[in-house]
């Protein structure tokens, strides 16, 4: 009998320390993973300040039709993708964003209309840009009609389709004048969202989480190939 008791001691004794242990580790991988998302947010806030100061010092000749496409794209994402995280690490990188963009954005058309800038790279609108926003405006009715019966995660499989095709016009322009854009944001928004992503990983939920980081890094790093090729030459 005393020896049943204490075998029993034993291993309460024993399953408590091992879920404390195991508790410890996923407190340690909680906190990395939590780490990373931060850490891409700060890498998109000293992108924009950097891209910010080139739009201001004129060194940069950006389109600012894709500012415009990416203002109302990165607000829907950004709703669809809170929905479905519901993470303060994964989405903050992309409220960072969208407030750049707004900034952006709205700088661009202040410089166009208020002053008659014609410094930035205005390239006509074509059917792909109008597919980009129909499709943001349909990934977001989608996700409004929807998001209480099957969540958000379809939504966001429709929104990929807004976010590449919105990312086109800049990657446009950037193709006819490479030098319109800095290097060095387009590099700091690709490591960003590919911080994002790692941290989408290491705090899995899914894979629905990844899409919208990996995209993005992909959009943003084609921008950056296409001006290091050229600053290579």
């Amino acid at each position: 009998s005393s020896v049943k008791l204490l075998r029993a001691g034993f291993a309460i004794q024993s399953g408590k320390r091992t879920n404390r242990v195991t508790g410890e580790r996923n407190m340690r991988r909680d906190t990395v993973g939590v780490s990373i998302g931060y850490a891409a947010a700060l890498t998109q806030a000293v992108a924009f300040a950097w891209y910010g100061v080139a739009i201001i010092s004129a060194t940069v000749h950006t389109n600012p039709i894709s500012w415009w496409l990416w203002l109302a794209e990165t607000f829907i994402g950004l709703l669809i993708y809170t929905d479905r995280t519901r993470d303060f690490s994964k989405w903050i990188t992309e409220a960072v964003a969208f407030v750049g963009v707004v900034l952006v954005s709205a700088y661009l058309l202040w410089r166009i209309l208020i002053e008659g800038d014609a410094a930035f790279i205005l390239e006509p609108v074509e059917v792909v840009d109008f597919v980009s926003a129909i499709a943001a405006v349909a990934a977001f009715v989608f996700w409004i009609g929807t998001r209480k019966k099957i969540g958000a995660g379809t939504a966001l499989w429709l929104f990929q389709i807004a976010l590449v095709l919105a990312a086109l016009p800049l990657i446009r322009s950037t193709l006819l004048n490479p030098s319109a854009e800095p290097l060095w944001p387009w590099l700091l928004w690709t490591f960003s969202f590919t911080l994002q992503l790692v941290c989408a990983i290491w705090r899995w939920d899914g894979f629905e989480p990844l899409l919208n980081p990996l995209n993005y890094a992909i959009t943003h790093g084609v921008v950056a190939v296409i001006i290091l090729l050229n600053v290579a030459r």
